[in-house]
């Protein structure tokens, strides 16, 4: 019945009486945190494998310039395909390769922003090694403790950086699905506007429903859109829930809402792209520096922060 908020990016170590368990959570009574956990052990009962628990980003992310230096990095790969579990979407693989023979593998940041040293000590599983025949890589990961697996032939391959100054013209987008049309589901899309004169947009729409088994077995379709741009954004949510089998009988109860928010600020501003780097300037004030390059020679794919974008026809 506390906050978290102020211990966010550290670690902590509570102590409390077990009040429930199972096999995903467990339930503390009187639980307190640890000031000085030096002096604990670890417990003698047989345990299952730890896994090691993705930390934040912020942890290993330092100031602009003072990450990975561009000496010490040898290359940029990147490898993507179609991902069709659970939905549809297109996953990106992005590493950076060092001179030393490591790679990593959690490449969410310009390359400059890095913290080398953190990252090795928190996250040792984001590491491995690798090597180059001239033609392809064959990589090395490790396991969550940070043991090395053997030798792997990836498919990616090497990317350029953006030249000092490029202007973009276009919008970009990528768009996803995460469920099923019989059990419901989520699709949204992202998009970058990019003009020449230095300005950008982003864009944000999703929209969400129930599948065609809740509305043939109980009547019920539950739906919402919600949309964001540099004018403002929206939201809008409505659905009708029936009593029972489609033919049952009963009534249906219904509803629609819709709100508006802001004026935009927060997604429109001045970009700047440069070796490995976007640099959002928004209206709001606040600014974004996201990993990115082109992904072919032609432009018409470009790589911004975690994903691919792919120019939209009617560019």
């Amino acid at each position: 019945d506390v906050s978290a908020a102020p211990w966010m990016g550290r670690e902590v170590v509570p102590r409390g009486l077990f009040s429930s368990l199972d096999e995903a959570y467990t339930s503390l009574a009187a639980a307190t945190l640890v000031a000085d956990a030096s002096g604990l052990s670890a417990s003698p009962l047989p345990q299952a494998p730890l896994e090691r628990q993705e930390i934040l980003l912020q942890r290993v992310r330092t100031a602009p310039g003072q990450g990975l230096a561009e000496k010490d990095l040898a290359a940029i790969v990147q490898h993507g395909e179609a991902d069709n579990l659970n939905g549809t979407r297109w996953r990106d693989d992005v590493r950076f390769l060092l001179r030393d023979g490591t790679v990593y593998r959690r490449s969410e940041m310009p390359p400059d922003q890095l913290d080398v040293a953190a990252s090795r000590r928190l996250e040792p599983e984001q590491w491995g090694r690798w090597r180059s025949n001239g033609t392809r890589y064959e990589m090395q990961d490790a396991d969550d403790p940070g043991r090395p697996s053997g030798w792997q032939p990836v498919p990616h391959r090497a990317v350029k950086p953006w030249p000092a100054g490029t202007r973009l013209e276009g919008s970009f987008s990528r768009a996803s699905f995460t469920g099923s049309l019989v059990l419901g589901g989520r699709s949204s899309s992202e998009t970058f506007r990019f003009l020449p004169n230095g300005r950008f947009e982003r864009i944000f729409s999703a929209t969400s429903s129930t599948g065609t088994l809740a509305a043939t077995m109980n009547n019920t379709v539950i739906s919402g859109s919600s949309h964001a741009d540099g004018q403002g954004s929206s939201a809008v949510g409505g659905g009708s829930v029936g009593n029972g089998p489609a033919g049952g009988g009963g009534g249906t109860v219904g509803a629609v809402s819709s709100r508006r928010a802001d004026d935009g600020a927060s997604r429109r501003g001045r970009y700047q792209l440069g070796g490995f780097v976007l640099q959002l300037d928004y209206d709001d004030g606040h600014q974004e520096r996201l990993l990115s390059f082109p992904v072919d020679d032609q432009r018409q794919t470009v790589f911004v922060g975690d994903g691919s974008l792919t120019r939209d026809a009617k560019n």
